[in-house]
């Protein structure tokens, strides 16, 4: 009985605590992160939306007046010396731009440097002497400024992963030992098995308490009833001198698992 009680007790009630606790977490966890990285990238793409557009208009500002100048002394716009190169260091000192463009007037484009597909273009007019000699483009790309939030959201899952661990080791070596331990107790006393409790019974909670201690009485009470069950079939077969009453009341006798009474032999002999 006690080797039964014992491989019963064998699944272990700690680890689905466990598990619990780690899936749980993970969930809620899950949520939360989705729900603030969602947040955090909204709120980054405008960031980097206006500082993009900031920078591309302060570029396409600052080129324009350097074009002009060139101009007003006599110099083409499409004759302009080292302007490739000068445009292309440009944008490479600028992150969140795309590129920069010099068209004419009639949106001829004149010098360009590209380096990545543009979300939006921002303009800046060559004047000189009041007259629109050429346009300054520069494209925005802002998605560049955000590349660090990759490393966040696996970061965050990395977290989210971690806390989830924790939990479902905390709560299987805390509150689930306690629940296993108890429920171990608990089908112990189902089996009858009289084992020491493996903890402590100031250690227990009072609902298991009252559930062993109702086990007992409710076993006590049972072992009454059969020896008083016992003892009333031995004085019906003391009288049962035919023996027709024998098989009836061993068939009655067999469910409570106690052996017919020896009454029977000595009415026999």
């Amino acid at each position: 009985m006690q080797d039964k009680a014992t491989t019963r007790c064998a699944q272990p009630l700690d680890w689905r605590v466990g598990l619990l606790a780690f899936c749980t977490t993970v969930l809620i966890g899950s949520v939360c992160t989705i729900w603030a990285l969602q947040q955090l990238h909204h709120s980054t793409q405008q960031q980097a939306s206006q500082a993009a557009q900031a920078l591309a208009h302060s570029v396409a500002h600052t080129l324009s007046q350097q074009i002009a100048r060139a101009i007003r002394i006599g110099i083409p716009a499409n004759h302009i010396p080292g302007l490739d190169s000068y445009l292309q260091r440009a944008l490479d000192q600028a992150p969140g731009l795309a590129y920069i463009a010099l068209r004419s007037p009639n949106n001829t484009t004149l010098n360009t440097t590209q380096l990545r597909p543009a979300h939006e273009e921002i303009h800046a007019e060559v004047q000189v002497h009041g007259q629109t000699v050429g346009i300054v483009a520069v494209g925005t790309a802002p998605a560049t400024l955000t590349h660090g939030l990759t490393a966040i959201q696996a970061l965050s899952a990395l977290l989210v992963l971690c806390m989830g661990l924790l939990s479902g080791w905390l709560a299987a070596r805390g509150p689930g030992k306690r629940l296993e331990q108890q429920r171990c107790q608990l089908e112990m006393g189902l089996q009858g098995a009289r084992l020491t409790p493996a903890v402590p019974l100031h250690h227990t909670s009072n609902a298991l308490e009252q559930a062993l201690e109702a086990l007992a009485q409710g076993q006590q009470q049972q072992q009454e009833q059969a020896t008083m069950l016992n003892s009333y079939a031995e004085e019906l077969l003391a009288v049962d001198f035919d023996h027709r009453m024998q098989v009836r009341i061993a068939q009655i006798m067999a469910p409570t698992g106690t052996s017919t009474p020896s009454g029977s032999q000595d009415g026999e002999a």
